[in-house]
């Protein structure tokens, strides 16, 4: 009982937030799942955000049907790299925002 468990909106945020957050290679037998997010963090003069947004709204419609995207938003800061989704659940008209925000530490 050491595992917190989600349901409903919550459930979603989190399978979005953690495709999100994985790398290639990351899971094991789905070596296409998720993008380089913590390898573009030192790369984050050169990466162009809306190439970044396009990386984000593709893995999304790839893995979570259940999703439909609004709009995503990546911005640089310094060092941070913050990205504000907007999405509407397929059963539900009501939007949902997602902040995610990564930091460069060396």
């Amino acid at each position: 009982k050491d595992l917190v468990l989600k349901y409903d909106i919550n459930s979603i945020k989190r399978s979005v937030k953690n495709l999100i957050s994985t790398n290639f290679y990351e899971r094991p037998f789905k070596p296409g799942l998720g993008i380089n997010l913590r390898g573009m963090l030192f790369e984050l003069d050169s990466t162009p955000s809306i190439a970044l947004e396009d990386d984000i709204k593709d893995v999304i419609m790839s893995f979570e049907p259940r999703v439909d995207i609004l709009n995503v938003s990546a911005r640089t800061t310094g060092n941070t790299l913050n990205v504000l989704l907007n999405f509407a659940i397929k059963n539900d008209p009501k939007p949902q925002n997602l902040t995610i925000s990564l930091d460069r530490i060396r």
